[in-house]
C-alpha cells in the first residue's frame, strides 16, 4: 500500500536514509488485533501475555542487530513508542539472520 493511500501520518521521510547512524522514535501499532497488549490500572502499564512477547522480542532485537542499541520503550494497548540508537558498523549493511536486505 502507498504511504498517499495509508491512514494517519506517513511512516517515513521521503529521501531519509534510515540505515545511517543516528536515534530514531519508532511507533508500531497492532494490526488488526482486538486484543490489547496491556491494560491501564491506576496510571500505570500492566502487560498481558502479548505485551510480555513484545517485550522480550524487543530485548532480543540487539542480538539480531549487532548496530542496534535500545533506549526507552513504553507498550501501550494498541502501539509501542521506542527510542532505538544505530551506530557506524565496519559493514554499511547489518541485516538479521533469514533477511535479505531491501
Amino acid at each position: 500500500m502507498s504511504q498517499s493511500k495509508r491512514k494517519g501520518h506517513l511512516t517515513r521521510i521521503q529521501g531519509k536514509d534510515y540505515s545511517q547512524a543516528a536515534y530514531y522514535f519508532v511507533t508500531f501499532k497492532t494490526a488488526g488485533s482486538v486484543i490489547p497488549l496491556c491494560k491501564i490500572r491506576d496510571s500505570e502499564v500492566v502487560l498481558n501475555d502479548r505485551g510480555e512477547k513484545v517485550l522480550e522480542a524487543w530485548k532480543n532485537l540487539p542480538t539480531l542487530f549487532s548496530n542496534l542499541f535500545l533506549d526507552e520503550m513504553v507498550i501501550m494497548p494498541d502501539h509501542v513508542h521506542a527510542l532505538v540508537r544505530l551506530v557506524e558498523t565496519a559493514s554499511s549493511v547489518v541485516v538479521a539472520p533469514g533477511f535479505v536486505p531491501l
